[in-house]
């Protein structure tokens, strides 16, 4: 019942006719109501009732699903492309060296034949780029150019295309960088000549290697990387490579995709909330870190959070705790399904099984190759602070995150619990105020004429506020107890009450009339099992059914409209209905 009606209920009840059941059905409801009133607030001051965490929950879970809709669209749209340009690559290369007369074993130092492959891949590469909305395209051969120089064994030929300014609104014709290949290539091909340009890839700082076995199926050899950093570049990348073959299954080399973290931050940024900024994190999770420094973070609007911390995880399966150097967060996280990422990834510092109390750590430049890390003993007053780990490997899994700081998440839970206590209290008030007022209004009142009619109330003043009770007081005390009652002088109120139980009993069935009967006769209840042959159980039933249908409160009120009815004269009319009564 709204609170409006009930409101309007209360200030006209005084013209009202309603039983007592009913009053007191209302009453009850209230109290009810009250009671339901104290429990949500002191659910919700103790936060058992989670109506908030629910809303969290839900919104983030909207955002992931959303995220992890977009981000399965740009990883299968870069792997369709890298494996196209495989297929691709490989028919042109082995087109070009069969027409040389080449093989790939034979090509170190063939200056001409490189220039041709490079020049024959631009074509491919670009519109692997453009399809894709990748940030940059390769192409490594398993060749050099000169096997004279220091370390050709790891220098490799091939051309590395990268967008120069990252704008989304620009799907098409986006302007390349040159980083490798032959240089009078790229300027023929209009070209823009990136700072960092070399002419080979050094093969020590990519995150792939070139197979040295016949790969038969290429469509099942692609592989993603963890993120890493480009050579002598601030920028960090995920790499697509697919290895580029023959038609027989000979590698020629590898090519593929990358999607770098400024691309990625731009594509998923944060999203604005009622509780905070969402954040979108695809790192690996070793089931107790997340290693966000392996993976990409979306835009970071107004927070603290960075890509080179990893965060300690906890929690449950709702909600879980990422806590880091710079901040702590909420986050709820599923599997990504692309197989393509890393199971393995290798991270710095002591592993399980090495002893924690050696102290001694291998100390590496940036990007200097593993073979040539020295190994430093115990730490002397010359060496630096900061003194990296011995790098291992560790298992995971690929997670996508949506997260936001866990101070908004205290924030918004205590503004939304202080509005929720502030209404359920109002709402508490409310109702104890209605109850009050029912009580006053209605209880007593029925109370106070109850009394009247049984005589236990001295004085004729007595109103109850109800005025079919109030005639019927002063009636019944205007006459004597075996005086004759004259129906025309009946009040009009009486009378009407008189003629609706006429018509009520009417609805009696004949097991009622068993029952009914032997009250007409002034039987107690505890007399009519045995003239009935009923139990005291049953004949409570039909107790309950008769007051109902007469719709009568107790025993007494139902013998006080008896006696009316006899004392009227009109007996006959409660009996006519029951072919089985003999005075």
């Amino acid at each position: 019942m709204h609170i409006k009606k009930l409101i309007e209920l209360i200030r006209n009840s005084k013209g009202q006719t309603m039983s007592m059941r009913r009053k007191l059905m209302l009453y009850m409801l209230l109290l009810l109501l009250t009671a339901v009133g104290i429990l949500a607030t002191a659910f919700i001051a103790t936060g058992v009732i989670g109506v908030d965490d629910d809303r969290i929950y839900e919104g983030m879970h909207m955002r992931l699903d959303q995220e992890e809709s977009l981000i399965n669209e740009e990883i299968d749209s870069i792997i369709v492309q890298g494996i196209d340009l495989a297929q691709n690559i490989g028919r042109e290369t082995q087109t070009i060296l069969t027409n040389n007369n080449v093989t790939i074993d034979k090509l170190n130092n063939n200056i001409d034949t490189l220039y041709d492959l490079q020049s024959s891949y631009y074509g491919y590469m670009n519109t692997a780029i453009q399809m894709s909305g990748a940030s940059g395209v390769f192409v490594v051969l398993d060749a050099t150019a000169n096997t004279n120089i220091e370390n050709s064994d790891r220098s490799r030929s091939g051309v590395y295309l990268r967008v120069s300014n990252i704008d989304l609104k620009e799907q098409v014709n986006k302007e390349l960088n040159l980083y490798r290949g032959i240089a009078e290539i790229g300027r023929d091909k209009g070209l823009r000549m990136n700072n960092q340009w070399q002419m080979e890839f050094d093969m020590d700082r990519t995150p792939f290697t070139i197979p040295r076995f016949k790969v038969n199926d290429i469509s099942r050899s692609y592989q993603l990387s963890s993120r890493f950093k480009l050579q002598n570049m601030w920028e960090e990348v995920i790499m697509l490579s697919v290895p580029f073959t023959a038609s027989e299954g000979t590698v020629y080399g590898q090519c593929g995709l990358e999607l770098s973290e400024a691309l990625f931050s731009l594509k998923h940024p944060a999203l604005e909330s009622e509780f905070g900024a969402l954040i979108t994190v695809l790192a690996p999770y070793d089931g107790e870190n997340l290693y966000v420094d392996k993976g990409l973070i979306g835009g970071t609007q107004d927070t603290f959070i960075t890509d080179k911390e990893n965060f300690k995880v906890s929690g449950d399966k709702r909600f879980f705790k990422l806590s880091g150097d710079y901040g702590d967060y909420i986050c709820v996280m599923k599997d990504v399904k692309a197989s393509a990422l890393p199971g393995v990834i290798k991270v710095s510092g002591l592993s399980k099984d090495e002893d924690s109390d050696d102290v001694s750590s291998d100390i590496a430049s940036e990007g200097q190759p593993q073979d040539e890390i020295e190994i430093a003993g115990q730490k002397s007053e010359d060496d630096t602070e900061s003194v990296l780990g011995k790098e291992y490997e560790k298992e995971v899994t690929w997670k996508l995150c949506v997260l936001i700081p866990e101070s908004d998440y205290h924030a918004f839970i205590r503004s939304s619990r202080l509005r929720w206590l502030t209404i359920a209290a109002v709402f508490m008030i409310v109702m104890l105020i209605a109850c009050l007022i029912i009580s006053r209004r209605y209880v007593e009142p029925i109370v106070n004429g109850m009394e009247a009619l049984k005589g236990t109330v001295d004085g004729e003043s007595i109103k109850t506020g109800y005025s079919e009770i109030d005639e019927l007081i002063e009636f019944m005390k205007s006459k004597e107890d075996d005086e004759v009652i004259v129906e025309e002088k009946l009040p009009e109120n009486i009378s009407i009450l008189f003629d609706n139980f006429a018509e009520n009993v009417k609805k009696l069935s004949p097991a009622e009339w068993v029952v009914m009967r032997l009250y007409i006769e002034g039987h107690e209840i505890a007399e009519i099992p045995d003239l009935a042959y009923i139990s005291i159980t049953t004949v409570r039933k039909h107790n309950r059914s008769i007051y109902e249908k007469l719709e009568v409160a107790s025993r007494d009120e139902l013998m006080l409209y008896i006696d009316l009815f006899r004392r009227c004269n009109r007996l006959e009319e409660l009996t006519e209905n029951d072919t089985g009564f003999t005075d």
